[in-house]
Formats: structure tokens, C-alpha cells, sequence
């Protein structure tokens, strides 16, 4: 009999410090309704100075545990999304299983907003062939590290923040049982340039192009999670789409005739927090009571690289 894997707890951690568009508007030419009219982002979270991936890791790791009512010797391996490490090594990853207690295999997964899919995927994977219980993922990032507050194109656009989740492996079809019945992953180096940064120039985005690719990749990838395992667009309770543009999520919405109400958000206050951008919004609908059990939900992601991918899972 396959295994399936799903998720038992959501948790997150979100800095302290926030920063509104009004703030922004302070020191680059821009305003409140310019940002609100292009994005949907009405603030964001910031890192204090000082304070890190692996600071806030360690916290929504804790968050998760508390809410799973697990210990720290019920897990048996940890990943971590992120593309903001604050050290070359050890990973984050290890810092989180040295603070917390956790021995067993622990990596990092660099994908920019595409690596809580692609690590989701890969822990997934990996306990299934292992026959691991329960795994801890992260997705965490503070990219206000690489931000040029000069570029209002780029600076208005991103938030700092972690998501968690703790996976379950359990025998039964998964297809049948609660948990991920299936992932899409994608990804082309063709056009990196599009999109790149770093802690020293910031992040610099071609965005009319950006928005073209990733409304068509995580659109992609939900048509074809839904179509190789038979549901129609009609059979989704929601789609937890990567929090980068409202407009973005519109767009699927649109594209998909799916209905605002399923298409969850939380760029508003979240901003683009990248890989922790799905596993913070799973949080924020799971903890308003949004999702029961047997919603059908979607993810997708689309992020520098690029990479893109989506899965399908049972809540």
C-alpha cells in the first residue's frame, strides 16, 4: 500500500517591525495607492537588526510543534526553505535542530518562491522511501536583506517572515486519504535574468515580464495537477497561490473561473515573503478555521530562477 503524507499543524512567525506604504513614501517617490493599485501590499514585516532566517525559523518551529503537541523527539528529519541563509554553514536547518532538540537528517533548500514546493516535495518523497513518521518544514525568509530601498520598483514589493508545517506519513492511498495526492515541479534557467539579487546590489526584477511567466506557470501547474488526477477546476475549495502580486492571483483566479473566496491572500499585510509566503498563508487560513477536513486545495508557486510548481493535497 502507498504512503501518504499530510499536514497535521501549520505555524508561523512574523517579525515585530512592520513598515506601511505611508512610511515607505517617506524616502522614495511613491505612495500608498501606488503600491496598493500595482501590488495589493498595504505593509510588511521587517526583521529587527540582528535578527535572522535563523532566528525566525527557530520560531515558527516552535510555533508548529506547540500547535502539533509534539516534542522535539517526534520528528525525524528537517528541511528548510529558504534563499536568504544567514550563514554559509551550517544550514539553517541546523541551527533550528540544535535549538530545538532534533536529531536526524536536516538540509536546506534554496528556490526562491518556489521552495516551499520544491521542499514540500522533497520531504514528502523522502518519507515515503525512509519511513519516516513526522517531518518538520520551514519556509523562511527575511529578503529585506537584499532589498536597495532606493528602487521603489523592487523595495515596496517585500516582507520578512516564516511558515511551518509538520508532515505525517500514514499508510493508505493517497488519492483516497488525507494529504498530498500528487506535485507538479518546473523550472528553466533560461531567463534568470529576469529576476536576481543579492545582500549587495538588492534585487532588481523585470516586471512586466515577471507577471507574464508567472501567472502562466502556476496556472499551468494547477490545470495539471487537477487534469492527471481527474478533478475539474469546480472540485477546488481553495487555491493557495505564492503571495508575490495580487494582481498575480486575480489573474488565476480569473483564468480558472474560480470565485475571490478561494483564493486565499495575505499579501496585504504579508508582502512577497517568498518561500514562506504559501506556508504563512496555510497558517493564516488554517488558524481562521477556513479549511476543513476533505477541502480539495491547490498550491503554486513561481519564483527567481526561475522555478515554479504546484501541488495538489487533501486537507
Amino acid at each position: 500500500m502507498t504512503d501518504a503524507v499530510k499536514i497535521i499543524a501549520t505555524g508561523s512567525f512574523l517579525p515585530e517591525k512592520t513598515l506601511t506604504n505611508d512610511q515607505i513614501a517617506e524616502f522614495v517617490d511613491t505612495s500608498h495607492q501606488w503600491i496598493v493599485d500595482r501590488t495589493g501590499i498595504h505593509s510588511r514585516h521587517l526583521v529587527s537588526e540582528g535578527e535572522t532566517v535563523k532566528d525566525i525559523s527557530i520560531k515558527a518551529a516552535k510555533d508548529v510543534l506547540k500547535n502539533a503537541g509534539l516534542k522535539a523527539s517526534d520528528i525525524d528529519a528537517v528541511f528548510i526553505a529558504t534563499c536568504a541563509p544567514n550563514s554559509g554553514f551550517p544550514s539553517v536547518a541546523s541551527h533550528v535542530q540544535t535549538e530545538l532538540g532534533i536529531r536526524g537528517p536536516g538540509m536546506d533548500i534554496a528556490a526562491a518562491c518556489g521552495g516551499f514546493i520544491y521542499t514540500a516535495f522533497t520531504a514528502e518523497r523522502w518519507m515515503t522511501h525512509q519511513k519516516w513518521n513526522k517531518v518538520l518544514v520551514v519556509g523562511a525568509e527575511t529578503l529585506s536583506s537584499y532589498i536597495n530601498w532606493e528602487n521603489r520598483g523592487t523595495c515596496v514589493l517585500f516582507g520578512d517572515g516564516a511558515g511551518a508545517v509538520i508532515l505525517e506519513r500514514q499508510s493508505g492511498d493517497p488519492k483516497q486519504s488525507r494529504g498530498f495526492i500528487d506535485f507538479h515541479i518546473g523550472g528553466s534557467g533560461i531567463d534568470k535574468e529576469l529576476l536576481y539579487g543579492d545582500n549587495e546590489n538588492g534585487a532588481e526584477m523585470n516586471g512586466r515580464e515577471v507577471f507574464k511567466h508567472a501567472v502562466r506557470e502556476m496556472q499551468n501547474s494547477c490545470d495539471t495537477l487537477l487534469s492527471r488526477n481527474h478533478y475539474k477546476t469546480e472540485d477546488i475549495d481553495f487555491v493557495v497561490a505564492h503571495q508575490a502580486n495580487q494582481r498575480i492571483i486575480d489573474a488565476i483566479g480569473k483564468q480558472m473561473k474560480l470565485p475571490e473566496d478561494k483564493m486565499i491572500s495575505t499579501i496585504a499585510t504579508h508582502a512577497n515573503t517568498s518561500a514562506a509566503s504559501i506556508p504563512l498563508a496555510l497558517h493564516a487560513s488554517n488558524q481562521k478555521g477556513l479549511f476543513k477536513n476533505g477541502d480539495l486545495i491547490v498550491t503554486a508557486a513561481f519564483g527567481a530562477g526561475f522555478t515554479w510548481g504546484g501541488a495538489l493535497l487533501r486537507w
